[in-house]
């Protein structure tokens, strides 16, 4: 009656929630084992798949940042933006190897102070700037050499804390946000 009658069925059609987030409008966002997406507002949920562009797999990792969009990290489909939280069908934006990405796995996701997005991602960890799209992998040195990063956490200072199964690492990013490509010369 709520809006998750995958919940009720038998055998469940969605399993555990895995993840949660609250947007700027008071919406609950949770992320869902074995796949999916749901959005709680007004008393109900509203429940996404892949076929409305949400990451295929476990949604295990969901950020909102200082713009108020919502990043969905899944296991099986990379990371995807969604812009509009209050859209009655949202859009999302995926981004997966195709655009730089170190993998389809998405562990955790952060934010530091210059906007860029990071992601535990399959071993790795990138850094994304959701304003071009350019992602960079952060070399095993920044990071923790020899580790998969599973968790990822921005301090108030501003330094992104890394966990995994090696250790816990600490990062202090440039905070600058990054400068625009050098225009080509001819």
């Amino acid at each position: 009656s709520d809006g998750l009658r995958f919940a009720v069925q038998n055998p469940p059609k969605i399993g555990l929630p895995q993840s949660l987030a609250e947007d700027a409008a008071g919406q609950v966002w949770v992320g869902f084992h074995p796949f999916g997406l749901a959005r709680y507002r007004n008393g109900r949920f509203d429940f996404f798949t892949e076929s409305d562009g949400v990451p295929g797999g476990n949604v295990d990792a969901l950020h909102v940042d200082h713009a108020g969009r919502l990043w969905i990290g899944s296991l099986r489909g990379g990371l995807a933006r969604l812009d509009d939280v209050k859209a009655e069908r949202p859009e999302f934006r995926r981004y997966s190897v195709t655009q730089g990405l170190s993998s389809e796995q998405i562990f955790s996701i952060a934010e530091d102070q210059a906007g860029r997005i990071y992601a535990a991602a399959g071993g790795f960890v990138d850094a994304l700037d959701p304003e071009t799209g350019r992602v960079r992998r952060l070399k095993p040195v920044e990071v923790m050499p020899q580790a998969e990063v599973r968790l990822i956490f921005t301090d108030r200072t501003g330094a992104l804390w890394f966990g995994s199964s090696s250790g816990l690492s600490r990062y202090v990013p440039d905070q600058r946000p990054p400068k625009p490509p050098e225009p080509p010369s001819i």
